[in-house]
């Protein structure tokens, strides 16, 4: 028996204590709090998936959380269903909370229920959830059969993390650590924002106060790194990133565009950043033909600028910058093609010709093309009534010729003169 099904085991006998109609069945992944599983029940005959998060700390460890400002007291007014305040680390409070302030919002995972066991000097949170595929996961797969991920679906990415920040915004939460492997994508391709242990309400973000380097660091903005304060901007500073990322052909900004890197070239790629240098220009890089224009390049990199007064001031902002790119494809696509049916309009139509021409011409030249035919079959009948009418007379020309040829011969035959 290896090591992942010795996990799945002791999860399931302890899954069997508190939610007994809930089974194992692969362990997903972990990180140094923890463990995420994927679990299911039938019921009814029915058999639904869920995924399990498990974090674990020793009491040193909630006591260092407390102590280094990442967590904060707690507030009675703020309400926490089917949870007690007793013996709850303070650090798994604030998850729980925002993960209920947070209840049911679109493009944010969905949190189904909790529960939270203390054994000797470990804590223990238990999360049920939807399940989901971890975006890491899809840009692993994308990563290892060579696709890369369109200049299309980039933007569905980005406003649909936006859309997710935005309301993260409404509730004053800031999510401080937007990555791929806290995104997550659903059966219906729409993305979600998940794993909000390094959140914190924007309340208790004071102005003057130096706030803690929470966050991945390939992902980090440059004001947490350096022990500033900051705002809602390092979320969409990181989700910047992400999209230069997926836009740079997988590679973050600073690393060598071709080839392989080392963990040398890593460091060096976030000291140039982090230290506020500007992002290399994505513009003139094309994908699957596509290419990435000075507009979309500049969407991007004003979300990750080093100044986070010039980036976008909300997610609502950078959604609409993204949408904007969108809209503005879609008028190019329009113009280029007024400007090809404006040019064959001025040339001279085929009458014999006409249906298939109507057929190829748009809408905003089909009148002018309408007249010209017209005119041009006007031209046509008038030319088949002028025949009718030569041929009518050709035929009454002869008619008089034969009459006239035959009345001589009938005056010549002698006169009867019996009769007088």
């Amino acid at each position: 028996m290896g090591t992942e099904d010795i996990r799945c085991r002791i999860m399931e006998e302890e899954l069997g204590t508190f939610w007994p109609q809930w089974h194992v069945v692969k362990r997903l992944g972990g990180g140094s709090f923890g463990d995420v599983f994927e679990i299911f029940r039938d019921n009814y005959g029915i058999r639904t998936f869920s995924a399990l998060k498990v974090l674990r700390i020793s009491d040193a460890e909630a006591s260092y959380s407390l102590s280094s400002g990442n967590a904060r007291p707690y507030n009675a007014e703020e309400s926490c269903s089917n949870f007690g305040e007793n013996n709850i680390p303070e650090v798994f409070m604030n998850e729980i909370r925002i993960m209920e302030a947070l209840r049911g919002a679109p493009n944010i995972v969905s949190i189904e229920n909790f529960h939270f066991r203390k054994n000797a000097e470990t804590n223990s949170l238990y999360v049920r959830m939807e399940l989901l595929t971890s975006f890491v996961k899809v840009m692993s797969d994308r990563q290892r059969s060579g696709r890369q991920f369109t200049i299309p679906e980039v933007l569905k990415i980005g406003k649909d993390i936006c859309t997710a920040l935005s309301f993260c915004e409404q509730r004053n939460i800031i999510h401080r650590d937007i990555k791929p492997a806290n995104m997550f994508v659903d059966k219906f391709g729409n993305y979600k924002v998940g794993d909000f242990g390094a959140s914190k309400r924007m309340e208790t973000i004071h102005p003057t106060h130096m706030m803690t380097g929470i966050g991945t660091i390939s992902y980090m903005a440059p004001e947490i790194f350096a022990g500033r304060s900051y705002n809602n901007t390092v979320d969409i500073y990181a989700l910047g990133l992400v999209l230069y990322q997926l836009l740079n052909n997988g590679r973050m900004p600073f690393l060598p565009a071709y080839g392989q890197y080392t963990v040398q070239d890593i460091d060096a790629a976030n000291y140039r950043r982090l230290h506020r240098e500007e992002l290399p220009s994505l513009a003139g890089i094309r994908i699957y033909g596509e290419m990435i224009d000075e507009r979309l390049d500049s969407v991007i990199r004003k979300a990750c600028d080093p100044d986070s007064h010039r980036r976008y001031r909300t997610a609502k902002e950078f959604y609409d910058a993204l949408s904007g790119h969108e809209v503005r494809e879609d008028n190019t696509q329009t113009i280029s093609t007024t400007v090809r049916t404006t040019e064959s309009s001025h040339r001279e139509p085929d009458p014999y010709q006409r249906s298939e021409q109507l057929n190829a011409a748009s809408a905003a030249g089909y009148a002018d093309h309408e007249k010209v035919y017209a005119q041009k079959e006007a031209g046509i009948q008038e030319a088949r009534g002028e025949e009718g009418i030569n041929l009518a007379l050709i035929v009454a020309i002869v008619f008089i010729i034969e009459t006239a040829r035959k009345t001589p011969a009938d005056h010549s035959r002698p006169r009867d003169t019996s009769a007088s």
